[in-house]
């Protein structure tokens, strides 16, 4: 706060700094390796590199790195640049508006009972892999949306683990291959078409087939042709037991 000089030197009631002058004061006070990353992502963004903008980045970078600290890597260098380049961040205010919500995201992730390994695990693949993969299908219209992507990617993930090791086995897959592939087809173009997905992927992770059958009896329908193919399978066994041959004992 500044007091206003009048007069002989008297003063005025106090009158509050202009915000331009208080955001400077304050990237005056980041540490400087830090602020120079943050200009650098700004610039990876194609963003001026205001005041404004620097603390929305800094904001953003800290929270990242408060739950893992590999996100910063991915999200500055091909992240928040996609989100850019696609028009869905494509001002300060898109931008102050994504680091609140990201910020509330990792606060989430961060007070679920996970484990901190499984925390920063979620919010790492979620946001360097899960998001950026929706961004370059051009699935993402706004930061809104970007948001809602979020969360229900995390959803998608935080069941996956906690259906036991299975859905830690095909973590990997469901972010290499499962995912983008969701991305590319035409059934996923909003986040709340994602959040569909979550049974499919929670049923995968289980093995459960009875699960499974139930799911497709509800949602698929196979035309004649296909019926036939699917029969010509039946004389096929569907438990194979493999038998191995002793290995002789060691002299």
């Amino acid at each position: 706060m500044v007091w206003a000089e009048i007069g002989g030197g008297g003063r005025d009631k106090p009158q509050l700094k202009i915000p331009e002058q208080r955001m400077k004061e304050e990237v005056a006070n980041i540490e400087p390796s830090l602020k120079a990353d943050c200009e650098l992502a700004l610039r990876r963004m194609k963003f001026k590199t205001t005041p404004r903008n620097i603390l929305a980045m800094h904001r953003i970078h800290t929270s990242s790195e408060e739950i893992a600290h590999m996100i910063s890597y991915y999200l500055f260098k091909e992240t928040l640049p996609s989100l850019s380049s696609q028009g869905v961040i494509k001002n300060s205010e898109n931008l102050e508006k994504f680091a609140d919500g990201l910020g509330a995201y990792y606060k989430t992730i961060s007070n679920s009972g996970l484990t901190q390994d499984d925390a920063g695990m979620i919010a790492d693949n979620t946001i360097s892999q899960g998001l950026l993969v929706f961004c370059k299908e051009g699935k993402i219209k706004d930061v809104d949306q970007a948001l809602a992507y979020i969360r229900e990617i995390s959803d998608l993930y935080d069941s996956m683990i906690k259906t036991g090791e299975n859905g830690r086995f095909l973590q990997v897959p469901l972010f290499h291959r499962t995912l983008p592939s969701i991305a590319k087809s035409n059934a996923v173009n909003t986040p709340e078409e994602l959040a569909k997905s979550k049974e499919q992927l929670e049923i995968e992770a289980d093995g459960d087939a009875e699960r499974g059958k139930k799911l497709l009896e509800k949602y698929v329908r196979l035309d004649a042709e296909e019926k036939k193919a699917i029969a010509k399978l039946e004389d096929i066994p569907k438990v194979v037991l493999l038998e191995y041959p002793e290995l002789p004992a060691e002299k």
